[in-house]
């Protein structure tokens, strides 16, 4: 009888480990490899699984936004079966595949030494990937036109490095060690970099934002600072990137224009679909019906998350978009505000976490980034690995 306990505890561990490498190789892809990830997210999901139904035991960590999910879900499902191209929206049903990935994090992340381990591989593959993105970039033909691509788009990479450069920056505002500070302040300059480099003003916004939140939270007398600084450094900055900044606020704008109009068709769609929306679908050939005539672009998406998930999903979806960002945003503060000051290491995630969401916001509003897998699957992460953090097992605390 021993002897069967101590062999299914074997068993059970290299589970465990199977799972920790996957989880690993998933951050280690996230930021340049979305066929990395998705193949490793899948594998340690499924030795998840079979660990679970091994032991005979549910091992989920419950969530507050469990009934968040299945709303979403179900809502997911309605307006799938009510599309006028149901097909299509079921293609699109697997973005709810990486909802788990919130859940992973957050049952089998479970050891301080661990979580560690992942946030280290994820802030150093992001080094090397920025150093080769400005490298990239400085041998092209820079600017606007020659703006950086780690990614397929400049969009997502500018989404992936506002995420990855927020997780690293949110240590900096903890005590943490000397040996750790060094590190972060020299991957944090080609992160930012590269960053600036995509010239993709929603990540910047985000970035901005997320900064913002951490100075509130954390030191509130450097907010001044910071933003005098960073106005002195646009104005220091090369002609295109200062362009780029004030177009933010030109009203005249092409790119600024044209938002305006996908929104203005969103609202309308919205008004005549309120219930279900148009399902999950590439709304290319329906935008075409609500194309206002001043409007030039051709687009599946509607380039803001809340009008976007309103033409695809209706009103409901909305409500539940918004109360999935308020609840998370509760829930990651609640977490920041318990940790002892002295734990410079969890203070970071979840201070990070929280940096991530309103960074992730103020970007969704001016993209689609809820839809874009790359990204969301990184913010699913930031949100798992901080719900895992009342957690964790502190073998090896990391204080200062």
């Amino acid at each position: 009888m021993e002897q069967t306990k101590i062999l299914n505890q074997q068993y059970i561990n290299k589970f465990d480990r199977v799972i920790q490498i996957f989880i690993i190789l998933f951050v280690l892809g996230s930021p340049f490899s979305i066929t990395i990830t998705q193949v490793s997210l899948t594998i340690a999901l499924l030795a998840w699984a079979t660990r679970m139904f091994y032991q005979r035991k549910f091992d989920v960590q419950s969530t507050p936004l469990d009934y968040i999910f299945l709303a979403y879900l179900i809502f997911e499902t309605s307006s799938m079966i009510f599309s006028p191209e149901p097909m299509k929206a079921l293609q699109n049903f697997k973005r709810m595949l990486l909802i788990p990935i919130v859940y992973l994090i957050a049952s089998n992340v479970k050891e301080v030494k661990f979580a560690r381990k992942l946030i280290l591989v994820l802030i150093s593959v992001t080094f090397a990937m920025s150093c080769y993105g400005i490298y990239k970039y400085l041998s092209g033909v820079g600017g606007l036109e020659g703006r950086l691509r780690l990614f397929h788009h400049w969009m997502t990479s500018g989404a992936i490095l506002m995420i990855i450069g927020l997780m690293t920056l949110a240590f900096l505002f903890t005590r943490i060690p000397r040996k750790y500070l060094i590190y972060l302040l020299i991957a944090i300059i080609p992160i930012l970099l590269s960053l600036i480099f995509t010239f993709t003003r929603s990540s910047w916004l985000g970035f901005a934002g997320g900064i913002f939140i951490m100075g509130l939270l954390r030191a509130r007398k450097i907010i001044i600072p910071l933003t005098v600084l960073g106005i002195i450094a646009v104005f220091l900055a090369p002609a295109g990137i200062q362009d780029r900044v004030r177009s933010i606020v030109d009203p005249t704008h092409v790119n600024n224009i044209e938002r305006l109009n996908m929104w203005q068709s969103g609202i309308a769609m919205i008004k005549d679909r309120p219930l279900t929306g148009f399902g999950d679908i590439d709304l290319g050939e329906i935008y075409q019906q609500y194309k206002l005539p001043n409007a030039k672009e051709n687009v599946g998406h509607l380039h803001n998350n809340f009008v976007h998930i309103g033409a695809i999903l209706g009103i409901p979806g909305i409500i539940v978009l918004l109360s999935l960002m308020i609840i998370a945003f509760i829930k990651e503060l609640q977490i920041y505000l318990k940790i002892s000051k002295d734990d410079w290491f969890k203070q970071g995630l979840s201070l990070g976490s929280i940096a991530v969401l309103i960074g992730f916001n103020i970007n969704g509003l001016f993209d689609w980034n809820f839809g874009d897998a790359e990204t969301v699957m990184l913010f699913w992460f930031s949100m798992g690995i901080c719900f895992a953090l009342p957690f964790l097992n502190e073998n090896e605390k990391v204080t200062s």
